[in-house]
């Protein structure tokens, strides 16, 4: 006994270290500054209470297009944000040595003119920042650059750079020590690259930074550890993509899958392998040919259900069933609305509240898919669910890889708790979960139950079986002991004659 206490003791630091990492607890969406009055129009969400906090900070002194990213620290307080032209402190202002990101002629063009930085151009996705391992120190911020091609004036992004920040200098508002680190290059030959997004390495520490070529097949990997970079490496897998701009990759939030999803071809899903850095078992998932520009992809918090928009419609497909194609569902048809410009579905973002985001291009208000983790139209798609202040330009929405993971065989938190206090999650109409967060035991509650006797199956994030007990449903009602699992997030299924109910369960002590 005095083991298993050990044991779920160290489980539960273990799951409080991760809950800790709030990088992802501050979105920030740029539309304007104006030099003449030092005023500057943006929207902040800030993610450390329930619900998340909107407002507009007027001292945001910089302009962003398509490529931004931004760091908060492990209190979850923003700690900088970047155009991709140049890098701004906690204070708002340009933090030391922060200017000149993505130098040369697409630099010139882009963040000086005419007056005032429009904010780089590379794309959504194109920027992107993550601790370096085994620190709350530095920082390393990983941006794609444009450059022209002989005889033409339409760049390409052809370049992958670091640049690394050190947040103990100035105070606390940091400093960059390195920047602009090429480690890649394809500009003389004119290969473009696209998207950039991070998953952690099977040690719960080291990260994976991949990135896709525009063309073909390719997918690059760069492999950052407590010493830096220490590879770069192609693999070629899956379908050939066609050059499409608007496209969007992410992992699940177990790390173990990756979707690749672009509106010239649809979605493509691969296995992988955190260790290796391998991509593995590649799947596609056509798209009719009258898609639209815009596409996104996004997981939801358990994994089961991966999402899919492609401009006016977005897709549920349900990753347990044994035919994923055959599960497709359309969740949401766009509705219409303008704001002027037409609210599309674009890119997606689980947030630390366990809903997925959808952004449109260039718009203010944000989609909001408030219960992604409940299969079908019950995962409640609400269009145009949050009004920004000011709005975003070119799809400059932040994206954040899942902080929260850690080494395999640890809890897989892809969200939540907010401020120390888990949400309680989403059940399906007349089933109740009590308490819920809980430790030791729950009082599962059937309103209506077809019968008596049923069965409870308990399944981790990675959908493994991890509790199964049969279930007495005195008054609609039985009792669970769940004091043998592991502090995280759980799907719960009760099967009561041909019915069947599922809900989502934290367990937390």
């Amino acid at each position: 006994m005095k083991l298993i206490a050990i044991i779920l003791s160290l489980l539960f630091i273990i799951s409080a270290n991760l809950i800790g990492q709030k990088h992802d607890y501050n979105w920030l969406f740029i539309e304007d500054y104006y030099p003449d009055n030092g005023l500057g129009e943006a929207a902040l969400i800030n993610f450390n209470t329930i619900p998340p906090t909107i407002s507009a900070p007027d001292n945001v002194l910089i302009t962003a297009w398509t490529s931004v990213a931004q760091m908060s620290n492990t209190n979850g307080e923003l700690i900088f944000f970047t155009n991709c032209c140049e890098i701004h402190d906690a204070s708002f202002q340009l933090m030391e040595n922060g200017h000149d990101i993505n130098p040369g002629p697409v630099h010139q063009q882009d963040c000086f003119y005419p007056q005032i930085s429009p904010g780089y151009s590379a794309g959504p996705q194109s920027c992107m920042a993550v601790p370096m391992p085994g620190s709350d120190r530095y920082y390393y911020l990983f941006h794609i650059a444009k450059e022209f091609p002989p005889n033409s004036n339409i760049p390409r992004s052809c370049v992958l750079y670091f640049t690394k920040i050190d947040m103990q200098q100035n105070g606390g508002l940091g400093a960059v020590i390195e920047k602009n680190v090429p480690l890649f290059d394809y500009c003389l030959e004119m290969v473009p690259i696209a998207n950039l997004t991070a998953v952690r390495h099977a040690n719960g520490s080291d990260w994976w930074i991949i990135s896709p070529f525009l063309y073909g097949n390719g997918y690059h990997k760069v492999l950052l550890t407590d010493t830096g970079i220490v590879s770069v490496t192609e693999q070629y897998i899956g379908q050939d993509r066609t050059g499409v701009f608007f496209s969007q990759i992410t992992f699940s939030p177990d790390g173990t899958l990756f979707a690749h999803c672009t509106n010239d071809l649809g979605l493509q899903l691969y296995d992988f392998d955190r260790a290796s850095g391998t991509f593995g078992n590649p799947r596609f998932f056509p798209i009719e040919p009258d898609a639209g520009t815009q596409a996104g992809a996004g997981f939801s918090p358990s994994g089961r259900f991966l999402y899919a928009c492609y401009n006016w419609v977005l897709y549920q497909y349900d990753l347990w069933a044994q035919d994923v194609a055959a599960s497709r569902i359309l969740v949401a048809e766009y509705d219409g609305y303008a704001d002027p410009i037409p609210t599309h579905f674009y890119m997606m973002q689980l947030g630390p509240d366990c809903k997925l985001y959808m952004f449109c291009s260039s718009c203010t208000t944000i989609h909001v898919i408030r219960e992604p983790d409940l299969p079908g139209l019950a995962c409640e798609v609400v269009q145009n669910d949050i009004q920004l202040p000011w709005g975003m330009r070119g799809g400059g929405a932040p994206t954040f890889p899942n902080y929260r993971l850690g080494a395999i065989g640890e809890p897989v938190i892809s969200c939540g708790p907010i401020s120390g206090t888990a949400t309680p999650p989403p059940v399906e109409a007349g089933l109740h979960l009590y308490p819920n967060p809980a430790g030791i035991a729950i009082t599962v509650e059937w309103e209506g139950a077809p019968v008596s006797a049923g069965m409870i199956t308990v399944r981790n994030s990675m959908g493994k079986e991890v509790l199964q007990a049969p279930a007495a449903f005195f008054s609609g009602r039985t009792e669970l002991r769940i004091n043998t699992l592991p502090p995280g997030w759980y799907s719960l299924y009760v099967q009561a004659g041909a019915e069947r109910r599922v809900a989502r369960l934290v367990v937390q002590r």
